[in-house]
């Protein structure tokens, strides 16, 4: 309040207090005066957001008319006034700044304040009896009694956020307080003079600096401007690159074919093979059962040898001649019948050796042949699934850019994310908002965890269209609760995949929780899951509570759980707590003996790390994981945020 309103201020109580006594004015005209003095000298703390300045008066027609006559054509804090009588009790409406009640509506008083207090509205009675003050914010004192004029109840003050002057402060004093002010000396209002001189000085400085921040933030806006034309370049990149990822799955799928026919002649290829060497290895025996066979007649050979030399030993020792020479010949012809039947039995499995020989040589060249060809299609197959594997880690990039940064996430809550895809792409995902304070809203921030149908290249692209639809559906639709951003992304990828006529039945289970800063300390969490719950660590009582989630999908065909509709819960909590949220990965894994992981399992290890920072509790959820499952494979995707509210 400058000094001209302070001066009129002062001198408008010192006329109602001497006016009062000289009975020169009336009670109603006083009142309505103190009324519009006493607002412009009261501060609310939302007062930037009134359009109008509205003023009620309940059961005082006079007072109301008498403001009507002082305000026409005259603003308060700038603002256009609004002057309301009320004659009825339930004629009253609340959305005012300045309800000013007469005394012949005092026994109403308590019932109208709890409503009027709920909404920073500046309470004005009239000669209220002492244990009625706790209604009221000023109480005017009878005019013509007693030094003080009117009565403040503080607390009600400070309650409502509001905040009164000094010369309000004073003027609620003492009569002897009232004519001190108005004994003040030219000496002092010279000083009031020099310090509102200097206060101006001030202003224009604060002027000049207000100006220049305008000039910086004209400057960020332009930042910001060419920040969007990029965000807008790089979500045409992703489109692009999201219609590039449906050609290569195509192509995939070709090539995937393509691998399952080449699989199939390999495996033919293979039992031919097989079968082959399988004959080769009866002819392998065969031609050893004739080796052996030869050595056996060898041996005969001989045999018969040392009995021609013994027999020749007989001959010499004989004297007949004849005998001898009938002997030799006998011997001679069994020879000769021995040799040439050796002969020609030898030459005949020499023959069959040696087409024995061409017939494996032909068989072996013709296995070499199946080999080479065998190389040659591996080579093709690797090669291909090089390249198959090169465009699943292109879509890994794709899929890790669209993901939050882990430093966005620690920005303001201090975050920890475990995010362990079983393949290269992942059917989990995680999504992240965050919206600053603005007038009346709190800073907010978003939080989910999805587990998409399936895992590796089609889960991909089912996280990939559930963060689409989140976006679309919390910044661009602005649904900001809960239950109703899953409703609307089972109805959008209904909608998408075209599930009632295409049968499909892809989707997900998720868990979305909201956080609300609502001061230093307190914070309003906001969750609804489909299938997914949220955990709570509450670290003032070190309570851990597991909030259950709705038993309905995302997503599908089942129309029983369609009727479910999604339930949201509020949660009070304060600075210090913990939150986490998880795909079901890590309870489902199991290990060698065939063991789940389980909920017990997990809560237990949440519980042991609770008032752990967020690196230790990373770090011990990574180790309890690994040494249970050992060396058993990762059975899914495995997702967990933990944050620290």
């Amino acid at each position: 309040m400058d000094f001209r309103k302070f001066s009129i201020l002062i001198a408008l109580f010192v006329t109602s207090f001497f006016s009062a006594n000289a009975q020169k004015q009336s009670d109603d005209l006083l009142h309505a005066m103190w009324i519009y003095n006493i607002a412009d000298g009261v501060t609310w703390q939302n007062q930037e957001t009134f359009s109008t300045f509205k003023i009620g008066v309940f059961g005082a027609a006079e007072v109301a008319k008498e403001l009507k006559k002082i305000t026409d054509g005259k603003k308060l804090k700038n603002k256009t006034i609004e002057i309301f009588s009320f004659k009825k009790f339930n004629e009253i409406d609340y959305d005012i700044q300045i309800l000013f009640i007469s005394k012949s509506e005092n026994g109403l008083l308590d019932i109208i304040s709890s409503e009027a207090l709920q909404n920073s509205i500046l309470i004005l009675t009239d000669r209220v009896k002492p244990e009625e003050l706790k209604y009221t914010v000023i109480n005017f004192l009878p005019l013509n009694e007693g030094k003080k004029r009117f009565e403040i109840n503080k607390e009600n003050a400070q309650k409502q956020g509001l905040i009164l002057s000094k010369t309000i402060l004073k003027l609620g004093g003492s009569e002897d307080d009232l004519r001190q002010l108005t004994n003040t000396t030219e000496a002092e209002l010279e000083e009031q003079k020099k310090e509102l001189e200097i206060k101006k000085q001030e202003l224009n400085e604060q002027i000049k600096l207000i100006s220049e921040q305008e000039l910086r933030i004209e400057n960020q806006r332009e930042e910001l401007k060419n920040k969007e034309k990029l965000i807008t370049l790089k979500e045409r990149e992703i489109k692009l690159q999201n219609r590039r990822l449906d050609s290569m799955t195509a192509e995939i799928s070709i090539q995937k074919q393509y691998l399952e026919a080449n699989l199939l002649v390999l495996n033919t290829q293979q039992e031919l093979i097989s079968k082959q060497q399988d004959d080769y290895l009866k002819q392998k025996k065969l031609v050893d059962s004739t080796d052996n066979a030869l050595i056996t007649k060898q041996s005969e050979i001989k045999k018969i040898d040392q009995k021609l030399n013994e027999s020749k030993k007989i001959i010499l020792t004989q004297k007949d001649e004849f005998n001898l020479l009938l002997a030799l010949f006998g011997v001679i012809a069994l020879l000769t019948f021995v040799a040439v039947s050796g002969y020609f039995k030898k030459r005949k499995i020499n023959r069959r050796l040696n087409e024995q020989n061409v017939e494996i040589n032909n068989q072996r060249e013709e296995l070499i042949a199946q080999s080479e060809e065998m190389r040659r299609q591996n080579e093709y197959i690797t090669e291909q699934n090089e390249h198959v594997t090169a465009g699943i880690r292109y879509a890994q990039t794709i899929q890790t850019a669209i993901l939050p940064h882990i430093r966005d996430l620690n920005f303001t809550l201090d975050t920890f994310v475990i995010y362990k895809p079983k393949d290269i792409v992942s059917g989990d995902f995680y999504w992240y908002a965050h919206f600053p304070a603005k007038k009346s809203k709190p800073e907010t921030f978003y939080y989910a965890v999805a587990d998409c149908t399936g895992h590796g290249v089609p889960g991909a692209f089912m996280s990939m269209i559930g963060t689409r639809l989140l976006n679309e559906i919390v910044f661009q639709n602005k649904i900001l609760n809960p239950a109703e951003i899953l409703e609307t992304v089972d109805a959008k990828i209904s909608v998408a995949l075209q599930q009632e006529t295409s049968g499909n039945q892809d989707g997900m289970d998720i868990v979305i929780c909201k956080i609300e800063c609502i001061d230093t300390l307190e914070r309003r969490v906001t969750y609804a899951g489909a299938k997914r719950p949220l955990y709570l660590y509450r670290h003032d009582t070190a309570d851990f509570v597991k909030f259950n989630a709705t038993r309905r999908s995302i997503g599908g065909l089942k129309k029983k759980s369609k009727n479910i509709a999604f339930e949201q819960t509020s949660i009070q909590t304060k600075a210090g707590d913990r939150l986490w949220l998880c795909s079901d990965g890590i309870i489902d894994q199991n290990n060698t003996n065939r063991e789940r992981y389980g909920s017990p399992r997990f809560e237990q290890t949440l519980i042991a790390v609770a008032d752990k920072n967020s690196e230790v509790q990373h770090k011990t959820l990574c180790q309890s994981l690994d040494e249970f499952k050992g060396s058993e494979a990762q059975r899914d995707d495995i997702t967990v945020i933990g944050v620290r509210l």
